[in-house]
């Protein structure tokens, strides 16, 4: 059997199947199943579209067993840096108030013990962002920088998916 696919980067292991075509006549199994599309498919079906009947698979009835898929137990080493960085997408810099600080600071600590550096240091550059406001001259408060925190949000979010990205290829 040829087939088509699509490789599924979040779920190791994984392609989702596109289409299939019969196989070489030289390649196929003497007595062993195959499949028989019509002639008008030219010897291809596509999964979305042709529907495809059990009649088409011709020969002896041999069954073919598949391992079980092998799921990852492991928690996403990147969940506290996603959370943020989407809550802040949803909700703006309203999401990191200065209270969260402790809550923010053990989810660094996370990411520590994870490796990932980078993560937490970008986590604690969105807080510091979004609760840091400078004073003027007199003392008194400014506004917290909204180009200050949207700049970190872009970088934690860029880093976010590009990391995202590596761990599913690293689990392949």
């Amino acid at each position: 059997l040829r087939i088509v696919g699509r490789v599924v980067l979040d779920r190791p292991s994984t392609i989702e199947l596109l289409a299939v075509g019969e196989p070489d006549p030289a390649d196929r199994p003497e007595g062993g199943r195959t499949l028989r599309l019509p002639s008008a498919w030219h010897g291809r079906a596509c999964i979305g579209h042709d529907a495809i009947e059990g009649a088409m698979i011709t020969g002896e009835d041999t069954l073919v067993r598949l391992p079980a898929p092998q799921g990852s137990d492991q928690a996403d080493p990147l969940a506290p840096l996603r959370r943020r960085v989407q809550r802040a997408a949803i909700g703006g810099r309203a999401t990191l108030r200065a209270e969260e600080g402790d809550v923010i600071v053990r989810e660094q600590a996370r990411l520590e013990k994870r490796l990932m550096p980078g993560a937490a240091e970008l986590l604690g550059h969105m807080l510091a962002a979004a609760t840091t406001a400078s004073r003027d001259a007199s003392g008194a408060r400014r506004q917290v920088d909204p180009a200050r925190f949207a700049e970190a949000w872009a970088r934690a979010a860029v880093y976010e998916r590009a990391a995202s990205i590596d761990l599913a290829l690293s689990r392949w």
